[in-house]
């Protein structure tokens, strides 16, 4: 049926130097979290279904080859429908129902002078400043304006060897603002996406600054060749090539309040506060045109530092 499809199509008109696009979409998830699409969060991990269905349109002006300015408008609808399990059934019945609307004008600046090599990008810079307003139309309407930047730098030492800095900040405010969530393998690497959820004995959060409405992020990323290719004799002649290695460390905290980012420990040494913080290094292995990429990150915040790392695994472009 369309209502549990992924749908989705646009049309793009490029023969102008004003670049214009609009189109319609439908998207359907099936969920167990306590964290929604619009950045909603619940006060404990409920199942539910969330259905977005509307429609965009964007109109985008080249300043010269490698900046933009992009003007995007969004209207959609957010529909949420949420259940509860009857173990004596052993059934999904319906508990309620939540609609939101979305009509999110934005303006974007966008630069892009990079360069790409098999991974992503491995010289340049990329940047992009954008602020999102809502219009509430009615009560039914989110109500909110986001602002974010996001720079990215990278300097190619060497044939094939790359260093990268990224810094991401946000901020939402409103009668319904946007919650930003870190972790994971996009953001930082030795955290897990929903790490902010757990709680301690006290029922305080262990990782409180995981979750909120303002947002920074840092990464500092070296990216190398592991190994050209290794080469089997047996069944046949077949070999796996263009292995690449990366070593990195990630800081970044998500936050409503003032936070403190760094402190000491009672012995006095210098430790992170309210930072988040991990180091590690990850493989990249192409499976056909899919990229697969593997990464072992250890917390830590210079006083301590985690005994076993968190493993991720993604699919996907680097950044």
């Amino acid at each position: 049926s369309i209502k549990n499809s992924d749908l989705a199509a646009s049309y793009y008109y490029l023969k102008q130097r004003v670049n214009l696009a609009g189109g319609i979409f439908h998207y359907r998830n099936l969920l167990n979290s306590n964290f929604t699409s619009l950045g909603e969060i619940y006060d404990q991990t409920r199942t539910f279904s969330e259905r977005n269905y509307g429609v965009f349109g964007l109109a985008s002006y080249p300043f010269t080859t490698f900046t933009r300015l992009d003007f995007e408008l969004q209207a959609f609808i957010s529909e949420k429908t949420f259940y509860d399990f009857d173990p004596f059934v052993g059934l999904y019945f319906e508990t309620g129902r939540q609609s939101d609307r979305v009509v999110q004008p934005s303006l974007s600046y966008v630069h892009d002078s990079t360069l790409y090599g098999r991974w992503g990008p491995v010289t340049g810079t990329r940047y992009a400043i954008s602020f999102s307003p809502t219009l509430g139309l009615s009560d039914e309407d989110v109500d909110r304006a986001t602002s974010f930047v996001d720079y990215r730098r990278y300097f190619q030492m060497w044939d094939r060897n790359t260093f990268v800095f990224r810094f991401v900040g946000a901020q939402s405010v409103g009668k319904t603002p946007r919650n930003f969530v870190i972790g994971g393998p996009w953001t930082l690497r030795g955290w897990d996406v929903y790490d902010f959820e757990r709680v301690g004995l006290d029922g305080a959060p262990l990782y409180p600054n995981l979750l909120g409405q303002k947002m920074l992020l840092m990464n500092l990323e070296y990216r190398f060749p592991a190994l050209d290719a290794i080469i089997f004799g047996w069944p046949g002649r077949w070999g796996i090539g263009g292995i690449e290695g990366a070593a990195y460390f990630d800081v970044g905290t998500a936050f409503d309040d003032e936070v403190q980012f760094f402190g000491s420990t009672p012995s006095g040494a210098f430790k992170l506060q309210d930072l988040n913080a991990d180091f590690g290094f990850g493989i990249r292995v192409a499976l056909g045109f899919l990229p697969l990429k593997f990464d072992w990150a250890w917390k830590t915040d210079f006083a301590r530092t985690a005994r076993t790392p968190q493993f991720n695994f993604s699919s996907g472009p680097q950044f």
